[in-house]
C-alpha cells in the first residue's frame, strides 16, 4: 500500500497533486502581488530596474514551470526559490521593515501546500540565513539579530511539525480516496498498514468497514448464489408444470374438437354412404347398359370390318381393271405412232405426185393430226391410270389399317363388356357392404356425440389449471430476475 501512495502522491491522480498544483496558483498570486510592491517601493527609491528585474526572474520561471508541470518537484523547487528572492527584494527595498519579515513569514508558511517539509525547511532557513546577512551589513544590534534567529529556529520548528501534521493529513486523505476507489471498482482486498490502523482511527474505521462489508457481501453473495438457483430450479419446474398443463390443455382442446369432428365427419359418412349406395345402384344400372351399348358397338364394328374388307376387294379389282386398260391405251398409243409414220410416209408420196397427190396430201395431214391428238390423249389416259393405282396403293394400305384398328377396338369391346360384367358383380357386394356400414356409423356417431362432451369439460378444467400455472411460472420468473440482478451486484465485489 506505501509505494501505491507514494506513487500517487506524485502523479496526477492523488490528493497531493490537487493541493500543490493549488498551492503553485495561491503562491504565483501573491509573489505578483508582492512584486507589484516591490516595483513600487522601487519606483519611489529610483530602483524600478532591480525591482522589476527580480519580479521578472521570480514569476516567469514559475509560471513556465507550473503551466509544464504543476506541483512536480522542478516547480516547487522554483516556487522556493522565487520566494526566497521576492522576500529578500522586500527587505532590501523597505529597510528592513517589520512588515516584510512578515510578508516573508507568510510566503515561506504558503510552502506548507506543498507537502514537502525539506522544501519547506530548506526555504526557511535560506531566508534565515538572508535576514541575518542584511543584519549584519547593516549594523544590527548582536541582541536583535540573536532574538531574530531564535524566533526563526522556532518557526522553522513549528513549520516542521505543521509540515509534517498537513502531510500525514494528506496522506490519510490519500490512503482513504484510494480506499473508496477501491470499493467503487468491487475490490475488497485492500490493504492498510498496522501502523496507521493503530495510529488513525479513520483509518481503522475503514479497515474495520472493509472487514464487516467482506464478511457482509460474502454471505449476500452466497445467499444470492442459493437464491439465483433456487430461483432458477422454481422457474424451470413452473415453466415445465405450465408447459404440462397447457400441452394437457391443447391436447383436450384438440381432443375435443377431434371428437367433435369425428362425430360431424360420421354424420357426413353416413350421409355419404347412402349417397354411396344410391350412386351404386345407378352405376349398376349404367353398367347394364354400357354392356347392352358395347354389344351393338361389337356388331356395328363387325359389319364395319367386313364392309372395309368388302371395299378393300372392290379397290383391288379397280387396280387390275386401270391396269387392263393402261395395257390397251398402249396399244392404241402404238397404233397411233404406227398411223403417224404412215401418215409421213403418204404425204412424201403426194408430194411427189405433184398436182395430182395434192388431195391425197390433204388426207395425209389430217390423218396425222389425228393420230398426234390420239397420241396426246394416250398420255393423258395413262397418266390418270397411274394416279388412279397410286389412289388405289393408298386407299388399299388405309383399308388394312381401318381393318387392323377395327379387329383391335372389337377385342377391346369384348373385355370391355367383361369388365362391366365383373363390375355388376362386384356392385351386388358394395350394396351389402354399404348396408353394414351405413349400421356401424349410426352407433359410431352416437359414441362420438358422447365422447365429445365429456372432452369439453375436461379441456375446461385443464384451461383454468394452465392460467393458474402460468402465472405461477410469471412470479417465478420475476423472482429469478431479481435474484441475478442482486447477484450481479454482489458479485462485482472481491470477496
Amino acid at each position: 500500500m506505501t509505494t501505491m501512495i507514494m506513487r500517487l502522491s506524485q502523479s496526477r491522480e492523488g490528493v497531493f497533486f490537487a493541493a500543490r498544483s493549488v498551492t503553485d496558483k495561491l503562491l504565483l498570486g501573491l509573489l505578483g502581488l508582492f512584486s507589484l510592491v516591490a516595483i513600487a517601493l522601487g519606483a519611489a527609491q529610483d530602483q524600478w530596474g532591480l525591482a522589476g528585474g527580480v519580479a521578472a526572474v521570480a514569476l516567469l520561471p514559475l509560471l513556465i514551470a507550473h503551466r509544464a508541470a504543476p506541483g512536480e518537484s522542478v516547480t516547487r523547487i522554483v516556487a522556493a526559490l522565487a520566494t526566497v528572492l521576492v522576500s529578500v527584494t522586500l527587505l532590501h527595498l523597505s529597510g528592513g521593515a517589520v512588515w516584510t519579515r512578515l510578508a516573508a513569514v507568510a510566503l515561506v508558511m504558503m510552502l506548507l501546500g506543498y507537502c514537502d517539509m525539506k522544501l519547506m525547511v530548506g526555504a526557511a532557513i535560506l531566508w534565515t540565513v538572508s535576514c541575518a546577512v542584511w543584519n549584519s551589513q547593516h549594523g544590527a544590534a548582536n541582541g536583535a539579530v540573536a532574538g531574530e534567529a531564535a524566533a526563526m529556529v522556532v518557526l522553522i520548528a513549528v513549520l516542521a511539525f505543521l509540515s509534517y501534521m498537513l502531510r500525514t493529513v494528506l496522506w490519510r486523505a490519500q490512503v482513504g480516496a484510494e480506499f473508496a476507489r477501491s470499493v467503487k471498482e468491487g475490490k475488497l482486498d485492500f490493504r492498510f498498514e498496522a501502523r496507521e490502523v493503530a495510529r488513525s482511527p479513520m483509518i481503522a474505521a475503514m479497515d474495520a468497514m472493509q472487514v464487516d462489508l467482506r464478511g457482509t457481501v460474502g454471505v449476500a453473495a452466497a445467499t444470492a448464489r442459493e437464491l439465483v438457483e433456487t430461483a432458477a430450479e422454481l422457474a424451470a419446474a413452473s415453466e415445465r408444470i405450465s408447459a404440462g398443463v397447457q400441452a394437457q390443455a391443447d391436447a383436450s382442446a384438440s381432443a375435443g374438437n377431434v371428437a367433435s369432428d369425428m362425430e360431424q365427419t360420421v354424420g357426413t359418412i353416413a350421409e355419404r354412404a347412402s349417397e354411396a349406395a344410391n350412386a351404386a345402384a345407378r352405376s349398376r344400372e349404367a353398367a347394364r347398359d354400357g354392356g347392352a351399348v358395347i354389344g351393338e358397338a361389337a356388331d356395328a364394328m363387325r359389319r364395319m370390318a367386313e364392309a372395309v374388307e368388302a371395299a378393300s376387294a372392290s379397290v383391288e379389282t379397280l387396280g387390275a381393271k386401270s391396269e387392263a386398260v393402261g395395257q390397251v391405251v398402249q396399244m392404241i398409243k402404238s397404233v397411233a405412232e404406227q398411223t403417224n409414220l404412215l401418215a409421213l410416209n403418204a404425204a412424201i408420196e403426194a408430194a411427189r405426185a405433184g398436182e395430182a397427190g395434192r388431195g391425197f396430201a390433204v388426207v395425209a395431214d389430217e390423218v396425222r393430226k389425228l393420230s398426234e391428238q390420239t397420241n396426246r390423249a394416250t398420255g393423258d389416259i395413262t397418266k390418270m391410270v397411274s394416279e388412279i393405282l397410286s389412289v388405289k396403293s393408298d386407299v388399299t394400305t388405309r383399308m388394312s389399317h381401318a381393318v387392323k384398328e377395327v379387329e383391335a377396338g372389337l377385342g377391346n369391346a369384348e373385355r370391355a363388356s367383361g369388365a362391366i360384367e365383373a363390375i355388376l358383380r362386384r356392385a351386388s357386394r358394395v350394396d351389402d357392404n354399404i348396408a353394414g356400414i351405413e349400421e356401424a356409423l349410426r352407433t359410431q356417431r352416437d359414441a362420438a356425440h358422447s365422447v365429445a362432451s365429456a372432452v369439453a369439460r375436461l379441456s375446461e378444467i385443464a384451461s383454468q389449471a394452465s392460467g393458474e400455472s402460468a402465472a405461477i411460472a410469471g412470479r417465478s420468473q420475476q423472482l429469478a430476475q431479481t435474484a441475478r440482478d442482486l447477484h450481479g451486484a454482489v458479485e462485482r465485489f472481491d470477496h
